[in-house]
């Protein structure tokens, strides 16, 4: 079962959502897109939140077989920091 469990607002026109079985989503002003996340593996999105500055930030998990890091972004996504696996907890 898909359920958004976050939307942010980015500039004037743009919509971020993402949740439980949703991928990250943009909405343009005119239609929906997969968005492309701040990671080359799938990113599970935690919060999206507009900065005071109105910058987009994801924060989010990347998991592998092996172990799962976390991660906050900010739009352009070149903006990444990864925490050591195991030194945060998304809520």
């Amino acid at each position: 079962m898909s359920e958004v469990t976050q939307l942010a607002a980015y500039g004037t026109t743009e919509v971020w959502v993402a949740g439980a079985g949703v991928t990250l989503q943009r909405w343009n002003g005119s239609a929906w897109s997969e968005a492309e996340g701040p990671l080359a593996a799938p990113l599970t999105v935690g919060a999206l939140a507009t900065g005071p500055d109105g910058a987009l930030w994801v924060a989010g998990a990347k998991d592998t077989s092996s172990s799962s890091s976390y991660s906050f972004a900010k739009l352009p996504w070149p903006d990444v920091a990864q925490l050591p696996p195991g030194e945060a907890q998304m809520a």
